[in-house]
């Protein structure tokens, strides 16, 4: 079997199995709509099709539903095992009730990433802990922000490398202004510290597309 082929069944039939323990009926593919209506783009490599969301419901280990995607830990571009395998990341997405929004979510910080990796913004690096996209919840929480997971690990290998599992949780317009007077850091601390749980309370949320 190819690298390739062993990374994808590693992550989604053992480990994520294992942190997840089940992962839905099907996976939710990126589609070329999400680059060309979101961010312009229509130069778009078929492989990056093969990236998508897991909607995970709960199960009587975890109350919450769990979104997660797959695909950009891919090792595409080798047959040799790196530090980091393909992007060096998956996002997860916690809500409290079934919440389609977040599919949406995750699929656009999914392109823009991908985007960011291959180099269409310059050399703005991919989404790292820390980060604040603007993407609106409602006219409150009006940016996500990138955090390590509380409640999941925040990493796990690969037979092709590495893999950081990254968090997206919602921010306030206070958040921000709190961040701006006292950094990004000491906000994701101040977050951390602050909540039980990163899972979003998102029930009547409205799809994005």
């Amino acid at each position: 079997m190819s690298l390739l082929r062993d990374a994808w069944e590693q992550r989604e039939h053992v480990i994520y199995q294992s942190i997840f323990h089940i992962l839905g009926k099907d996976i939710h593919p990126l589609d070329i709509n999400v680059f060309q209506r979101g961010f312009g783009i229509d130069d778009i490599d078929p492989r990056w099709m093969f990236s998508g969301v897991f909607k995970c419901p709960p199960t009587n280990r975890r109350r919450n539903w769990v979104y997660v995607t797959s695909g950009m830990s891919n090792p595409w571009e080798t047959h040799k095992t790196k530090v980091e395998s393909g992007i060096g990341c998956e996002f997860i997405l916690e809500t409290t009730a079934e919440c389609d929004w977040a599919i949406d979510a995750l699929k656009n910080l999914m392109a823009l990433n991908i985007l960011l990796s291959n180099g269409y913004y310059g050399d703005k690096p991919k989404i790292a802990v820390g980060e604040r996209v603007p993407l609106a919840m409602n006219q409150r929480t009006t940016n996500v922000m990138i955090v390590e997971p509380k409640d999941y690990p925040s990493s796990f290998d690969l037979v092709s490398g590495r893999v950081k599992l990254l968090q997206v949780i919602g921010v306030t317009t206070s958040d921000i202004e709190f961040a701006q007077k006292n950094g990004t850091n000491e906000l994701v601390s101040t977050l951390t510290a602050r909540h039980d749980t990163f899972a979003l309370d998102l029930p009547h949320q409205r799809r994005l597309n």
